[in-house]
């Protein structure tokens, strides 16, 4: 006679979920990425030589806008315990632009991105590097398309290691931020073009819109770029249906504030600038806060993120000051705006 074997309550409650994507050979992935980022000046002032300057307060009536949008199909050609160890990924369209308004007008700048059309091939070697190179296409002149390339999915930076119990919470830190957001990989995709002959440098400031040169580290951008990130996942006891697929609920917190870096001078200590009759910045200070919150949609069935949305606010106070022969001028902005970004993912 078999003896039935009794579990007590304890066991099945700590009783997890394995979330973990699993990447099998001939498998793959369509990979689908929207963002926007809207800023606007809510309020500006001006003094120089400590007197107000009329006609230069409010805000200016100055906005900003910054879209991106990618779609890219990575296919498994070798895998090892679970793990991709070779792949192809095909970039089946990159798209973006920048707008800027300001007294009514309004300028728009499409992005410049090389590696639309091209198939990169990805390999792991022995050493734990990844070698990228060009499978199909048109080599991209900017070395920066070639480098950041990682060969999992950018959401596996939100899962936990191990198994977890429904209502358990994991913390993120700032490298799984900035890649589960495609913060890491938009110089590659996103190169920012040099400044052309006789053009001053832009968007330095973080806070102050900067001109768009079609990649991280200009203007509103740079604040998520190089913010301090940090964040929490929690698995909730929702399970819904996502895009025909059965899917576990995973919500996402993330934040990030504090100061600026002060922006890079141009080569040789600022000659450039002064030989554009651009006064230097004596001080300069920009303050930063981001909240945002979402929800990662996961199949434990097909072992797989399916989607992410997310979405929030974004501030920045900045304080510039500028002194050019015996006169100094100083600048007070605060900008307000909203960041959000959509992943879709499904099988090619």
């Amino acid at each position: 006679m078999i003896k039935p074997i009794l579990l007590s309550c304890a066991a099945l409650l700590v009783a997890g979920t394995q979330l973990s994507t699993h990447y099998g050979p001939e498998k793959g992935f369509k990979v689908e990425v929207e963002s926007e980022l809207s800023m606007k000046t809510t309020s500006m002032s001006m003094e120089r030589d400590g007197e107000p300057v009329e006609g230069r307060g409010g805000s200016g009536d100055m906005s900003s806008g910054q879209k991106r949008k990618a779609v890219y199909v990575d296919k498994i050609v070798a895998a090892k315990d679970g793990k991709p160890t070779k792949l192809t990924r095909s970039f089946e369209s990159l798209s973006g632009s920048s707008t800027m308004s300001f007294g009514g007008e309004e300028t728009t700048r499409d992005a410049e991105p090389q590696l639309e059309g091209v198939t990169l091939s990805l390999e792991r070697g022995e050493d734990g590097e990844i070698e990228v190179r060009v499978a199909e296409g048109t080599a991209p002149s900017e070395t920066a398309c070639m480098e950041g390339h990682r060969m999992e999915l950018a959401l596996d930076a939100l899962l936990p290691e191990g198994e977890v119990a429904d209502g358990a919470s994991w913390e993120l830190d700032k490298d799984a931020v900035r890649r589960a957001l495609a913060l890491d990989t938009e110089k590659a995709l996103y190169p920012r073009a040099a400044p052309t002959e006789g053009e001053a440098p832009r968007g330095g400031g973080g806070g102050g819109g900067g001109r768009f040169r079609g990649g991280s580290g200009g203007g509103d951008s740079r604040v998520l770029d190089l913010a301090e990130w940090e964040g929490k996942a929690t698995l909730t006891d929702e399970k819904v249906d996502r895009d025909g697929v059965a899917c576990r609920v995973i919500t996402v917190e993330l934040k990030a504030k504090g100061d600026m870096p002060e922006p890079e001078r141009p080569e040789g200590g600022g000659r450039r600038g002064q030989s554009l009759g651009l006064p230097e910045p004596a001080f300069f200070g920009t303050t930063y806060k981001v909240e945002l919150e979402g929800k990662l949609f996961f199949s434990t069935e097909d072992k797989r993120p399916v989607a992410f949305e997310v979405e929030g606010s974004i501030g920045t106070e900045s304080d510039t000051e500028r002194t050019r022969g015996e006169s100094t001028t100083r600048t007070r902005m605060t900008r307000e705006g909203t960041f959000k970004q959509s992943v879709s993912i499904s099988r090619p």
